[in-house]
């Protein structure tokens, strides 16, 4: 059975970026930016096989 993905890539694009602003703002603590660090870290990886880089905040915000 074939898998189907919920999300795009512009959406895995937008979560990249937001979970990056939400550590560099200090929204998490130690123990979450850790767990989110790992989420980012393979939200970035399949990006990459995808040869999709992270997009910036503002780039997401113009493709809307």
């Amino acid at each position: 059975m074939k898998e189907t993905n919920p999300l795009t890539d512009k959406e895995y694009q937008a979560l990249a970026q937001l979970i990056d602003m939400a550590c560099k703002r200090g929204a998490f603590g130690a123990p979450e930016t850790a767990a989110g660090g790992a989420l980012w870290d393979k939200i970035a990886q399949y990006l990459q096989s995808k040869n999709i880089p992270p997009a910036k905040a503002e780039e997401i915000k113009k493709d809307e």
